[in-house]
């Protein structure tokens, strides 16, 4: 795995950090309202969707990792990287907020599947279900959407197909809990002081 790099930048970035974060977010819940209102899962606002809900998330979380590492921030986009940095306290209180937001039948999910061809394509094959249980599960699942949605364009010759999962409101969840966290940390919820996030999960 490759190993991953901490920077550190001025401890006041946390709310420059936030607040991109959540017009990221924002812009996320317009393309999901969009392809709810016309019932089509068309590639742009699918992809608009995915892109900026993951990036979304990445600001997220290193919104939090600033204000409670004291400016230390970790550098990169897989989400599930980034999760494996928080501490026990933080981790537990992200599930407890996701596994509240739940509903009891699971997320809704839909997958597509994209692909340029000159010619009509074979049938797609079969694609790993993602996994929305738990908030751990639902970051593994949308770990890298950001990539791989923001550069799919760079993939229109290798022939092949690209299977997206679109799951909204189960990665809403993930925005709402880690918005939720930051909130409390910033307020002084959490009993642990600032600073405590070392860098490697408890």
């Amino acid at each position: 795995m490759k190993a991953l790099t901490e920077i550190r930048v001025p401890f006041g970035t946390h709310t420059i950090a936030i607040e991109q974060a959540r017009a990221f977010a924002g812009i996320a819940r317009n393309a999901a309202a969009a392809i709810a209102a016309t019932n089509t899962h068309s590639h742009e606002h699918l992809l608009a969707f995915l892109v900026n809900a993951g990036l979304a998330a990445e600001l997220h979380f290193k919104a939090l990792m600033i204000v409670a590492r004291n400016g230390r921030v970790t550098k990169g986009h897989d989400l599930k990287a980034l999760y494996g940095e928080f501490p026990e306290f933080l981790t537990r209180f992200l599930e407890w907020q996701y596994l509240q937001l739940r509903p009891a039948t699971g997320w809704p999910m839909t997958l597509t599947a994209l692909t340029f061809r000159d010619k009509p394509p074979p049938p797609p094959g079969p694609a790993l279900v993602p996994n929305y249980s738990t908030f751990a599960d639902a970051v593994a699942s949308s770990s890298r959407i950001f990539e791989d949605c923001r550069y799919f364009f760079e993939r229109v010759h290798d022939g092949d197909w690209t299977i997206f999962a679109y799951a909204p409101s189960a990665i809403d969840a993930i925005l709402v809990s880690l918005e939720n966290a930051y909130a409390h940390f910033v307020a002084g919820d959490f009993a642990p002081a600032p600073d405590t996030l070392s860098g490697h999960a408890a």
